[in-house]
């Protein structure tokens, strides 16, 4: 089956895909599943396309004092599919204060530790509290999830509205900034929903792909969420589903949406 389709890869340089693939084995999480939200490359004060590489930290910044930072995980990936957040990928995290003693809950280390609901790190009651995790080497993301506390009795979940999120490049540069809305990132306070979202980088050059794969006819198909190949010109093709699927079915749905008319 040969598929000429129009499909969007995303570009990333050679600091990403050498000594992500010199530092194999990494430890590493999945995303599969996380309720997703799509955003686009932001645009720089003198007009210029902010894209997400060579991000060196990501930082949540505190709406108020009375609404302290806690979160259980935050994981940052790159093209590579690794969370580099992690402590043990030499992830960093670091906040403006703690509240607490640190037994049971408090650190920021807390948030790194590669337990998605275990314990949450907590800044303290002041104004200007922030929370960062900073990646060990630039890296070129590609999306980054955080999981908000969703077991609380007294809604504390709903005290990550009104924070702000932002990705800094290696040059200390903003890329990327949000403030987390109740509308726009609701899945983050749903208790249905496990109160966690994956924000993923839509943008990317698209280039015409001839793809095509050989099964035997016995063979009913191959179950697939998501597909991600290696191109020429150090880039990435990143094709996925929310819902698990055949392997063709999902290169097929690729060709019909992108192909050219």
């Amino acid at each position: 089956m040969s598929l000429p389709c129009m499909v969007h890869v995303w570009p990333f340089r050679k600091i990403c895909s050498e000594e992500a693939l010199e530092q194999q084995p990494m430890a590493s999480t999945s995303f599969d599943g996380l309720p997703k939200r799509f955003v686009k490359n932001q645009v720089g004060p003198e007009g210029e396309e902010l894209g997400w590489f060579a991000v060196k930290k990501l930082r949540i910044n505190q709406s108020s004092a009375s609404n302290p930072i806690h979160v259980n995980q935050i994981e940052i990936y790159g093209c590579d599919g690794i969370n580099h957040a992690l402590q043990t990928n030499g992830g960093q995290a670091r906040q403006s204060s703690m509240h607490g003693t640190g037994e049971g809950y408090g650190p920021a280390r807390l948030v790194i530790d590669g337990n998605r609901w275990g314990r949450v790190n907590h800044t303290a009651h002041a104004d200007d509290g922030w929370l960062e995790v900073e990646l060990a080497r630039p890296t070129n993301v590609e999306s980054f999830a955080i999981f908000n506390m969703s077991d609380d009795e007294y809604d504390h979940r709903m005290r990550l509205c009104g924070h702000t999120v932002q990705l800094f490049d290696e040059s200390g540069r903003v890329v990327y900034q949000q403030q987390i809305t109740l509308d726009g990132d609701s899945s983050l306070f749903d208790k249905e929903l496990k109160c966690r979202q994956l924000w993923v980088n839509e943008d990317a050059k698209p280039v015409l792909a001839n793809l095509t794969l050989e099964k035997d006819e016995e063979e009913v198909g191959i179950p697939a969420h998501s597909l991600r190949l290696l191109l020429p010109g150090d880039r990435v093709l990143r094709l996925h589903s929310d819902t698990e699927v055949s392997l063709e079915a999902l290169l097929s749905d690729a060709g019909k949406a992108g192909a050219e008319p």
